[in-house]
This record gives C-alpha cells, sequence and structure tokens, in this order.
C-alpha cells in the first residue's frame, strides 16, 4: 500500500491497522504528503483527497474540517460541493474545533447565495 510514497507512513498504515483512530492519523499525515508534495511525493490533490477522506471516515477531525474547508469548498482534488463542505466543516464544527467555527463564518456568504 503506497510504498513508493513514503515507506515510514506506509509501514506506520500497516502496523496500525487495528487501531483505527492512530491509523487515521498517519493516513491524514500522508495525505498532507500529496497536498502539498512533500518529500520525494510528487503533488498529487486527487490522492490527497482519497487519503483525506479515508482518514475523516476513520474519525480524524482535522481530516473532516479538511474535506469542507479545502476539498469540497473549492473543488480540490474532486467535485465543488457547497452542500458537502458545509456538512464537514459544522461537523468538525461540533466538536469544538475554532477554526471549523471561523470557517463556516466565513463561508457562511457562499453558503447562503447556493440557496
Amino acid at each position: 500500500m503506497f510504498v513508493e510514497a513514503y515507506p515510514l507512513l506506509c509501514s506506520l498504515i500497516d502496523q496500525e491497522k487495528d487501531i483505527p483512530e492512530r491509523q487515521a492519523f498517519s493516513i491524514f499525515c500522508l495525505g498532507a504528503y500529496y497536498y502539498f508534495g512533500f518529500g520525494n511525493i510528487t503533488e498529487d490533490k486527487r490522492r490527497a483527497f482519497e487519503l483525506i477522506s479515508d482518514a475523516a471516515e476513520k474519525g480524524h477531525i482535522a481530516a473532516i474540517y479538511d474535506l469542507g474547508a479545502n476539498f469540497y469548498y473549492t473543488g480540490t482534488g474532486t467535485n465543488q460541493d457547497l452542500d458537502k463542505s458545509r456538512y464537514y466543516l459544522e461537523l468538525a464544527a461540533s466538536y469544538n474545533l475554532p477554526r471549523a467555527k471561523n470557517k463556516l463564518l466565513e463561508y457562511q456568504d457562499t453558503y447562503q447565495k447556493k440557496r
């Protein structure tokens, strides 16, 4: 699994398969490597979206935030979807993530215009 990308993270992801919350963090980190093109990894927003989505499904709050604030809002690595953007930001805000609350306020006009 992703051995060509970043061997240490890939090893952690494999080792942590029985500890989903820890594995989610490692997957999130690998997603960041693809998003920014860190190290020897070529930037790939679509792959970053897939990894961040996987981490979010495992309950990683920062990944949930990123789906709403970055990927779905702008259409980076996926189709733009303001409903999903709002959903994920509201979910992250429900866990008292301050930046999610701030981003919801920042995006409020865009969400309202969509309706």
